[in-house]
């Protein structure tokens, strides 16, 4: 994996980590070694709003980007700025 990958990955599981310190936002981080390939689950609402109800539902946006593919860094970018929107 190509050490600006790499750094991206860690940066978006950094702020996953920070925001998942508060009780807003849930994020789930997932990385799957034999598919080069994370996964984003950001649930904005919290864990137990999209739980319990309909509307929270609605609030979950899923990345999945396959880190071998030509566009992943731009990809990679585009999920780190949604997560600094979350974060604040």
């Amino acid at each position: 994996m190509k050490k600006e990958i790499k750094e991206k990955v860690m940066k978006i599981m950094d702020l996953a980590l920070e925001i998942n310190s508060r009780e807003k936002n849930t994020i789930f981080v997932e990385f799957s070694g034999h598919t080069n390939e994370i996964c984003v689950h950001a649930y904005e609402s919290g864990w137990e709003h999209w739980i319990k109800t309909e509307e929270g539902r609605k609030k979950m946006n899923e990345s999945y980007l396959y880190l071998d593919k030509d566009d992943c860094v731009e990809k990679l970018n585009n999920l780190i700025k949604k997560l600094k929107e979350m974060k604040g």
